[in-house]
């Protein structure tokens, strides 16, 4: 007959083993279900855009930059430039509502375009003329018909 203390050990020890071994599992179905996500079809900036946005864009527009930070939640933010003669209808259009931009939300996404290392020269300048619209995923689409330049920014989804 076995003392009572190593009985009550290995009984320790077994759940000790099972807790360990259900850790295992949980980390590797977490593992298998966040790299499922990161395969992604690869688009271009503006169909990514579109997509999320709605809106649509002249089929002459040229993509010049762009760059999206990925991470294990989706896109967390993306920052565009094309160059196009024609002002998008989503900044043309009046049925589209332009919700004005406040110094937070420019402040805001110039801290980020500095935090992702944009280059200076894709920034906005707003010395510039520019008109603008805002949209889904805080959105803030800019147009600057001197240099026929469109600049999107997303702040993330």
């Amino acid at each position: 007959m076995q003392e009572p203390g190593i009985k009550a050990a290995r009984e320790m020890n077994s759940m000790r083993n099972k807790r360990i071994f259900a850790l295992v599992v949980a980390l590797a179905v977490l593992a298998v279900i966040s790299l499922s996500g990161c395969e992604e079809k690869r688009v271009s900036g503006i169909e990514r855009i579109a997509s999320i946005t709605g809106y649509r864009f002249s089929e002459d527009i040229e993509e010049v930059y762009s760059f999206q930070d990925n991470n294990w939640v989706g896109c967390a933010g993306q920052y565009s430039v094309f160059r196009t003669d024609e002002e998008p209808d989503c900044i043309r259009n009046d049925s589209v509502k332009h919700n004005p931009i406040s110094l937070a939300m420019i402040d805001n996404m110039m801290r980020y375009l500095e935090r992702y290392d944009i280059p200076e020269e894709y920034y906005p300048d707003f010395e510039q003329k520019y008109t603008y619209a805002t949209g889904k995923e805080e959105t803030i689409i800019f147009y600057f018909p001197e240099s026929h330049m469109l600049k999107i920014w997303m702040g993330g989804h």
